[in-house]
């Protein structure tokens, strides 16, 4: 499936979880150093501008592709995708970061594609890392689409298409029991509301 048809059903300033669909083509760092491979697509000042946009520290543009960690690896294809146009793809990029690495990506995303206007399309099966970063939900069948959903991760249709995450079927649980609790998606919230609930009884 080309990238383009899902890119032309996103908005600039939007992110969109691409949900019954894989995007296999992946980025590979190519090149004797991380400089090398940015100034493919770009000047040697605009890849300083874009580096910064992305965090990543100017020494890193002398390292060896094999010498840097997985974050680093992930902002420097964020970087080459940014260099490139307003299009960024999230390839299955997140799943060999760690809690925090996962959580600055995150943060970092939500910046770029509100602050800078780009269009972000996720294409992942950790359902948690899209939390409170994608706008919309676009589900696929069948190469076709089938349904936008609003960043609602609590509508049951989602789960014909990917497990439930835990913090979703808890909370569920939990209100079928008759527990009062909202429709929490992180697990410091979730956290506090059991606290509250457990002082209100």
């Amino acid at each position: 499936m080309e990238l383009n048809y899902y890119l032309s059903n996103i908005d600039y300033g939007e992110a969109v979880l691409i949900l019954g669909s894989k995007y296999n083509k992946a980025i590979h760092i190519k090149g004797d150093t991380i400089k090398e491979f940015l100034l493919q697509v770009a000047t040697d000042k605009r890849v300083i501008k874009v580096i910064k946009m992305v965090g990543i520290d100017e020494s890193l543009l002398n390292k060896k592709p094999s010498e840097i960690s997985n974050l680093d690896e992930t902002l420097v294809i964020l970087a080459y995708q940014l260099l490139q146009g307003k299009d960024l793809v999230i390839n299955y990029l997140d799943v060999l970061l760690n809690y925090k690495e996962e959580k600055y990506l995150k943060t970092l995303l939500s910046k770029l594609v509100h602050q800078y206007k780009l269009k972000l399309a996720v294409f992942t099966n950790n359902m948690s890392f899209c939390f409170n970063l994608v706008d919309r939900i676009i589900i696929v069948k069948d190469k076709e689409i089938v349904k936008f959903i609003d960043n609602d991760f609590y509508n049951m249709e989602l789960y014909q298409y990917i497990d439930i995450p835990e913090i979703i079927k808890f909370v569920i649980a939990c209100k079928e029991k008759g527990k009062k609790l909202d429709n929490y998606l992180e697990l410091s919230e979730l956290i506090k509301g059991i606290y509250r609930l457990w002082r209100s009884i």
